[in-house]
């Protein structure tokens, strides 16, 4: 890969360079610049404050270089989702971790197996076969739910619910839906979406509760369902602790890979006190983790690293291995999109009437071609 760093900038330069890109190096120079800042006044490790800054310097890398191999190229976006699908499926079928041993569906092949399906929806939404998108996203909603993968079948309903045309946009002459880019359509695709939330969280408690999902996750739904916080709660506590965490300096944060016994203790007697099981004693969790405070969320941990002086480090923080490349290339097409639909800075959407048309976003300046189907967002 080193041996294609300088033939690669020399070829596309010009795609990472863009004018609406470079806000974004921008943006992450001043992330690391208060990362830094975090480390000298929290007096990190060097070997922590040095990962710590490497995990956004890769970041920064990755981006730019993903920009430059695939900002504005549909084909290459199409082609990279795919091989990195297929390769995280060869990759837990040949290098298993611990997790995707004891769990290898949630935590080895759904990865792939999802983006593939997602891949092939969109393929048949941009040839208008809504019902055998609705068939591929159901059946492989109904995989996740039957291993208890939850966020999958969360993701793929309300996928379904903002993309496929359940509710018309006209029954005669008369229109169903209010016009595209009305306030009023996107309020009703905000409850078409949270509507589509509680059906899978019922979806789950439900088939979990009768025993469809075996007596582990039976078990796992009813405890995690029961505590004081509910579902989200019970399947998260470390929310509790890094929101603590937060709260104890919220401005600069802890510093990178931050390291606070008191932190482990605490997530020990929240597990205690919500009634929730415990794998480990507090002293075996010490030792595991080191001290590192819990987060288990990127924004949480990024706020606990770096404070919240930095907004860019609470919306974006760094990933490990894998994660990094594919956050890159999410924000890479998200910076397309805006640019295909001529959206200014300030990313103000165009409710002005004449912009729109029967379901078709449609600019003065710049058409879209004919053959690309838009989102019903």
């Amino acid at each position: 890969m080193l041996a294609l760093v300088v033939p690669i900038f020399v070829m596309y330069h010009n795609r990472a360079l863009r004018a609406d890109l470079r806000i974004l190096y921008g943006l992450q120079i001043l992330w690391l610049f208060g990362q830094i800042l975090t480390d000298i006044y929290r007096q990190t490790p060097q070997i922590d404050w040095l990962r710590g800054n490497a995990g956004i310097v890769f970041f920064i890398m990755d981006l730019i270089f993903i920009a430059m191999l695939m900002a504005g190229n549909e084909k290459r976006k199409i082609l990279f989702i795919a091989s990195y699908a297929i390769g995280s499926i060869i990759s837990t079928r040949l290098f298993p971790t611990a997790f995707s041993v004891n769990y290898p569906w949630k935590f080895g092949y759904a990865n792939g197996v999802n983006l593939l399906c997602l891949l092939s929806a969109g393929y048949f939404y941009n040839k208008k076969k809504y019902s055998v998108v609705l068939l591929i996203l159901l059946g492989i909603s109904a995989v996740n739910l039957a291993d208890n993968f939850r966020s999958p079948v969360l993701l793929m309903l309300v996928t379904i619910a903002l993309t496929i045309p359940v509710v018309p946009e006209y029954v005669g002459p008369w229109r169903v839906l209010p016009p595209q880019g009305s306030r009023m359509r996107l309020f009703v695709l905000i409850t078409l979406a949270l509507s589509a939330g509680l059906i899978a969280a019922a979806l789950v408690k439900t088939m979990a509760s009768a025993g469809y999902l075996g007596e582990e996750a039976q078990q796992k739904n009813e405890v995690q369902t029961h505590v004081k916080g509910g579902l989200l709660i019970g399947g998260r506590p470390e929310i509790v602790v890094s929101s603590r965490a937060v709260l104890d300096s919220p401005i600069l944060g802890h510093g990178s890979w931050a390291r606070d016994y008191r932190y482990i203790e605490v997530l020990h007697d929240v597990m205690r006190s919500y009634g929730l099981e415990q794998q480990q004693d507090v002293d075996s969790m010490e030792e595991d983790t080191q001290g590192i405070i819990p987060t288990h969320s990127h924004l949480m941990e990024a706020w606990v690293y770096a404070g919240i002086a930095n907004v860019w480090a609470i919306l974006f923080s760094p990933f490990g291995s894998t994660r990094r490349i594919m956050e890159s290339f999410l924000i890479i097409m998200t910076f397309d999109l805006l640019r295909n639909f001529n959206v200014q800075a300030g990313f103000r959407l165009p409710f002005r009437q004449d912009t729109w048309r029967r379901g078709q976003f449609v600019t003065p300046e710049k058409r879209l071609p004919h053959n690309v189907a838009l989102p019903r967002t």
